[in-house]
């Protein structure tokens, strides 16, 4: 699969979160599934407040390489100073890099630890994995 920004090669690769991204060696970004980064980052969906972050898209040249969907740049979270690569069609999110350790630090600060470890015991217990004193809510 090409790069959705320098056209060089994407390799899949797994993280310890479980989550498999495909990297892209040339220019660094890193695609993200739909879901995927909300997997990753332990949050309740990819973007926070989607509907109004869609309201100041700005449309892109670029085509997605696993649907063909047009992309659109969008803020992640209108009061941090972070905006990221959406597919409109399948809903894959494109991080350039620089932008993960933004992210990271922006995901930190958007959910309660509580919420984060509710959703991680639930991502662990779908992989098969029973999580002593869980319950279920």
């Amino acid at each position: 699969m090409k790069c959705v920004k320098c056209g060089g090669e994407l390799a899949g690769m797994g993280t310890s979160e479980g989550v498999e991204v495909d990297f892209c060696s040339g220019c660094q970004g890193i695609l993200f599934d739909h879901g995927e980064l909300a997997e990753y980052f332990e949050l309740a969906v990819d973007i926070p407040d989607l509907m109004t972050d869609l309201g100041q898209a700005r449309k892109t040249d670029l085509k997605c390489p696993k649907c063909g969907g047009s992309w659109v740049e969008i803020p992640y979270a209108p009061q941090e100073n972070l905006v990221i690569d959406l597919c409109t069609g399948c809903g894959a999110i494109w991080l350039d890099k620089g932008e993960f350790p933004k992210l990271e630090a922006i995901a930190r600060k958007l959910d309660n630890p509580k919420a984060k470890l509710l959703r991680a015991a639930k991502v662990v217990e779908r992989r098969g994995y029973q999580v002593v004193g869980f319950k279920k809510v």
